[in-house]
């Protein structure tokens, strides 16, 4: 069992986002993404910021942010990119040619004081397993972001949903893995 307290330097936690995110955009209409040392750039080509993302982190210098910046800003889609605190060079200059825009206030990703207790509470899940599961997904995804029906059947069904190392939770009373 992996310990929480053990957490990884911030570098690597982005790069497991990273992965994380590629493999959750995997369906996209123009899927793409690239991997290095100090950023990942993640584009589904969907129509929604959350659906193309990339961060910037650790090492990353001025030409990294500028890649990174033409890869997201040439795509004609939305997209997050994210600039870790740990980034120690100054990459705004790249990142404002190319029109991106820092947001008002630095967003606290996964940052927390501690691991919360458990808590028993009214709202329980399960694991989506059967096909009336796999079938729910996208109409889940669909109401909570606003994606319309044909991309989130096409990036959150079924497909992704059966594949090796995808899983997800549905609302539900019974909530044995």
């Amino acid at each position: 069992m992996v310990d929480p307290y053990d957490i990884p330097p911030t570098p690597e936690l982005w790069q497991v986002y990273g992965r994380h995110v590629a493999r959750m955009l995997q369906l996209g209409p123009a899927f793409r993404e690239e991997h290095g040392d100090a950023h990942y750039i993640v584009l589904s080509g969907g129509p929604h910021a959350a659906l193309n993302q990339a961060a910037l982190f650790g090492a990353a210098t001025k030409r990294d942010a500028a890649a990174v910046a033409a890869a997201i800003g040439g795509g004609g889609q939305p997209a997050i990119l994210a600039v870790s605190a740990t980034v120690a060079t100054d990459v705004s200059t790249p990142l404002e040619r190319t029109g991106l825009v820092q947001a008002v206030r630095p967003e606290a990703l996964f940052w927390m004081a501690g691991i919360p207790p458990v808590k028993d509470g009214p709202f329980e899940v399960r694991r989506a397993e059967s096909d009336a599961d796999l079938t729910t997904v996208p109409s889940i995804i669909e109401a909570a972001h606003g994606y319309s029906s044909t991309l989130a059947v096409r990036m959150y069904g079924r497909d992704l949903l059966t594949r090796a190392g995808v899983g997800c939770w549905v609302p539900g009373t019974d909530s044995s893995p």
